[in-house]
């Protein structure tokens, strides 16, 4: 009889069954919502720096049209090496009032003494397009002390950064890992793109120069990523009075990390890892995806970790 008729299903069975189908949708419900909030959230922050660079490269492309006009301010010779002209206007207004920053000029004398790029983006903190800076192929590891010399600012002629100290980051943007001095430049916080970053002026004029990453090489660890135009290049063979006054700068206000630097970042670094690493905490674990947390968590708690190493060496 048993072959003829199959088993019927008790109340047990079913109510079991559902019981377990509700856990394995509970569970997949709450992974769902929390991988929608990251995504979400992830989206928007992409979207908004996706947009940001979008609209600053066709302003850059648009000054640049603008310039055409203009002899560039770097030339190359038969050797293919790259020699600088001084800057129009070289003098500069020293006015000592309290709060602002010692070299004042009123908008239209910088508009007078900068080219539209070099206003666009040192007066109105615009962006050049990657690649766009012949002083890339200042390199002193490729030419040797041929490329030895000083980045000024383009603005005022403070001294910058020493090409000893660049790098090739890779990005398209002239890096260094470090300024000639300690009071070279000024760094402030900038939420231009939502994403707090750290800006890079010139401490003198107080131009905006670029912004600051916790990805660069020892010594120091950080990333001076610089705009070409917001600099002028001069080398020690052809202003050996200023390589002189650089290196006497050097020693007397040398360079060092301070807590205020690695500080922000550390924390940031913290906050975005506690985010995903939470998302991991609420999530069911019952499916590999839950795991996919950790992969972001893990990275930004290894930046958190080498910035608070930072403050403490």
């Amino acid at each position: 009889m048993d072959s003829y008729y199959p088993r019927r299903r008790t109340t047990i069975d079913v109510c079991g069954r559902q019981r377990t189908r509700t856990r394995v949708a509970g569970s997949l419900s709450s992974s769902i919502s929390s991988y929608s909030k990251i995504l979400v959230v992830s989206t928007i922050l992409l979207g908004f720096l996706f947009l940001s660079s979008a609209v600053e490269a066709f302003q850059f492309h648009d000054v640049r049209q603008a310039t055409a006009k203009h002899n560039h301010r770097f030339t190359f010779t038969s050797s293919s090496r790259l020699h600088s002209t001084p800057p129009p206007g070289g003098s500069t207004e020293q006015q000592q009032d309290p709060g602002v920053f010692p070299v004042v000029k009123s908008d239209q004398e910088w508009k007078e003494i900068l080219t539209p790029d070099q206003y666009y983006i040192l007066r109105k903190e615009g962006t050049e397009t990657p690649g766009a800076s012949v002083l890339n192929n200042v390199s002193v590891e490729k030419n040797g002390d041929a490329d030895a010399g000083t980045f000024c600012c383009a603005g005022c002629q403070n001294p910058l950064f020493l090409a000893s100290s660049k790098y090739d980051s890779g990005t398209g943007w002239p890096s260094f890992f470090a300024p000639v001095t300690a009071s070279a430049t000024s760094l402030n916080t900038d939420y231009k793109l939502i994403v707090p970053r750290t800006e890079c002026v010139c401490s003198q004029c107080g131009g905006h120069l670029g912004h600051v990453f916790e990805d660069g090489p020892e010594p120091t660890g950080q990333r001076y990523c610089m705009n070409g135009a917001a600099m002028q290049f001069y080398r020690d063979s052809e202003r050996p009075e200023l390589a002189e006054q650089v290196s006497r700068m050097a020693m007397e206000d040398p360079f060092k990390l301070t807590p205020s630097q690695a500080l922000p970042a550390a924390l940031i670094n913290v906050i975005i890892g506690g985010i995903f690493f939470n998302a991991f905490l609420s999530s069911g674990k019952s499916t590999p995806i839950d795991f996919l947390t950790l992969l972001p968590a893990t990275y930004y708690g290894f930046l958190a970790a080498k910035s608070i190493a930072k403050l403490i060496a």
